[in-house]
């Protein structure tokens, strides 16, 4: 299931695989992340991952296995509009 990142809040659960084209609050297109979701909080969700260093949350990545931690903010600016995130493997 592939939906805006905007309209994700509340679809998405922790340990939900996905995919993602959004670094933040900007679009990045040419350079998916795929991962785990590894936390969900008010403003962003975390996707854990092996391959792209980014901000994390309270739970620290590597103590489930994952090396790296990627925020996805809910709100993304008009910029990023197009930003989105694939379900691909539900919990």
């Amino acid at each position: 299931m592939k939906m805006r990142i905007n309209d994700a809040k509340g679809k998405l659960k922790v340990g939900d695989w996905v995919r993602i084209n959004s670094a933040g609050q900007s679009t990045v297109k040419d350079f998916p992340v795929e991962g785990e979701i590894g936390e969900i909080d008010d403003d962003a969700f975390y996707v854990w991952q092996d391959t792209d260093d980014g901000k994390k949350g309270k739970i620290n990545p590597t103590t489930w296995g994952y090396k790296y931690s990627w925020k996805v903010y809910w709100e993304q600016k008009n910029e990023a509009q197009d930003a989105y995130v694939e379900i691909l493997k539900r919990n």
